[in-house]
């Protein structure tokens, strides 16, 4: 099985190697081990550590570091995003560390990565990216307060749902502070939340990074959750979220227009099961401007989340995966998207050293105040083998065909291939 140190790499990696295609991209920067930065399926259905295969880390005091490097070639068919575009080997250089404490009740965890993708042939579109992260958990009475702050020096892909016109990555800076409260472990619960992010793509010299300056926006997203235990750990839940908007980069007249985000969910919540977990909300979100600018139309459309875990052996889970929200693209001149995603993926252990990864997607957007619509469908395989708890090779295969409405810049297939050796303690 994957253990948590083998996992904290995979920001950096697929930051350079990303077969998922999502508009907001920045995600796939954030670690797995800081629980404020923790997607739901992460967190209800825990990775856990083989007795002889996962790394032990280094024992320092009343904490656990949990550093690792990877070296890896690789071969990318289309790393532009175009119709018309040749390929290139690449080489894949990446570092993490992770810090975890021991505590039995409260937690401090962090988290660095760095990833270097130079494409042999295609230099223009090498980078490095890093990520810094910090968060902690403290438990009191019958509340659970999670915070975390992130600070990513990341990428827009020109394969990214929304980059239109990119020939080259956009560099994309994102500070990101976030601060939750689960009051109630009874039958009741509520948690309020608050998430700022501060995104910054002016840092480039090119031409494209300094016109995504005008996609440089602030946003405060406040929400509050609330849950009821109606029978043997099926809950119902109610989720109502509103982000206040606004953009700061260039003249006000070509930038997109601040905006107020509300949207509101209800469903069924179960994560007390060894076989089936589930969460499904449905709800409504709107989205209106608050200043002038570019298409700048009161937007809606219908909000869903839907997560499935199925876990018919210790050996083996599957992962499904549905949902349907607004979104930002920072590099359109919409006012923002309509994304709807499914997924499906299958983990499973041939044995203790030998992991066995798949998964498919579909991705399908829709820009406001256009009739510009594109799509996304991603096959992931992965293999890893464990030589033992440090050295782990692993072969990757991702392909991606992108088709759309509108415009030709987005219709492209791409393959990308991977050889990986990791060393981790």
């Amino acid at each position: 099985m994957r253990n948590s140190a083998a996992m904290l790499v995979l920001p950096g990696i697929t930051a350079g190697f990303c077969g998922q295609a999502a508009a907001q991209a920045i995600d796939r920067y954030y670690p797995a081990n800081v629980p404020a930065y923790q997607e739901w399926a992460a967190a209800a259905s825990p990775e856990q550590t083989d007795e002889i295969y996962g790394p032990l880390g280094i024992r320092a005091g009343a904490f656990t570091i949990d550093p690792s490097l990877t070296e890896g070639l690789e071969y990318d068919s289309n790393p532009l995003g175009l119709a018309n575009s040749r390929g290139s080997a690449a080489i894949n250089d990446s570092a993490a560390v992770a810090v975890n404490s021991n505590w039995a009740r409260n937690a401090v965890n962090a988290a660095f990565t760095v990833d270097r993708e130079d494409y042999l042939s295609l230099p223009r579109q090498s980078y490095t990216t890093w990520a810094a992260t910090a968060g902690g958990e403290y438990d009191y009475a019958d509340d659970k307060i999670l915070g975390g702050y992130s600070h990513v020096y990341g990428v827009t892909l020109p394969t990214d749902v929304g980059s239109f016109g990119a020939t080259q990555p956009i560099i994309t800076q994102v500070d990101d502070i976030r601060l939750s409260d689960t009051i109630g472990q009874g039958r009741v619960s509520l948690v309020p939340a608050v998430t700022a992010d501060f995104y910054d793509y002016s840092n480039g010299s090119s031409v494209i990074d300094r016109a995504n300056a005008l996609y440089n926006r602030q946003a405060v997203t406040g929400s509050v959750t609330a849950g009821y235990e109606f029978a043997g750990g099926h809950n119902v839940l109610v989720v109502v979220s509103d982000t206040l908007a606004g953009y700061s980069g260039g003249e006000a007249l070509f930038r997109p227009a601040s905006y107020n985000d509300v949207s509101v969910m209800g469903g069924l919540e179960y994560k007390q099961s060894a076989l089936v977990i589930y969460r499904v909300l449905v709800g409504y979100e709107e989205r209106s401007p608050t200043g002038s600018g570019v298409n700048s139309g009161t937007v809606t459309a219908p909000a869903a989340e839907l997560d499935v875990i199925w876990k018919p052996s210790v050996l083996t889970t599957v992962t499904g995966k549905l949902s349907q929200s607004l979104q930002d693209a920072p590099a359109s001149g919409a006012q923002g998207l309509s994304e709807t995603s499914v997924s499906l993926a299958v983990a499973q252990s041939l044995r203790r050293n030998l992991q066995l990864d798949a998964s498919a997607q579909y991705t399908s957007a829709a820009f406001a105040n256009t009739s510009q619509t594109q799509s996304v469908f991603t096959f992931t395989g992965e293999a890893t083998y464990s030589f033992n708890r440090n050295w782990a090779l692993s072969l990757n295969y991702i392909f991606n065909q992108s088709g759309d409405s509108g415009t030709a810049d987005t219709r492209f297939s791409r393959h990308q291939a991977l050889l990986q050796l990791r060393f981790q303690l």
